[in-house]
């Protein structure tokens, strides 16, 4: 990286990056669990050199992709956790998509438009049952109060 740039950057955002990059698990983490997906080697590769990504930010080098796999990993494991139907419905949706993919001709001509209607459906199925999820407890509740007031 350049002087200018350098500069331009700031000691701060290098001071923000190194702080992230200190957050970050252990290589050994990202390998067992790159090793442990089921997936081909190729995409296996891929992420492997994704998290042996650096980048130069202030001087200071940085693990940028180990960076962008554990923020992946923290969002997916929160959105599991906090709402399991919506992520259901994710799963499902890239199931789908990648069937619909498969089929010749008729894939490539509906995929484009089939994708968003799935998508609207599916994440919106998850996610209003995700909703019912929080509601219900809450509407039991306010009947158990009136009843034990009335």
């Amino acid at each position: 990286m350049n002087k200018t740039t350098q500069d331009m950057m700031g000691n701060e955002s290098a001071e923000y990056f190194a702080s992230l990059d200190k957050e970050c698990r252990a290589s050994s983490f990202y390998e067992s669990f790159i090793d442990g997906l089921d997936c081909s080697a190729n995409i296996k590769r891929v992420l492997r050199e994704l998290a042996r990504r650096t980048a130069c930010i202030g001087g200071r080098v940085v693990r940028i992709g180990k960076i962008a796999l554990d923020f992946t990993l923290k969002v997916l494991g929160e959105v599991r956790r906090r709402f399991p139907n919506l992520a259901c419905a994710i799963i499902v949706l890239l199931i789908l998509k990648a069937l619909l993919h498969c089929i010749p001709v008729i894939g490539f001509i509906l995929g484009p438009l089939l994708e968003p209607v799935f998508m609207v459906v599916l994440v919106g199925v998850g996610v209003f049952k995700d909703i019912m999820e929080i509601v219900r407890p809450a509407s039991e509740m306010h009947y158990c109060v009136q009843s034990v007031v009335a």
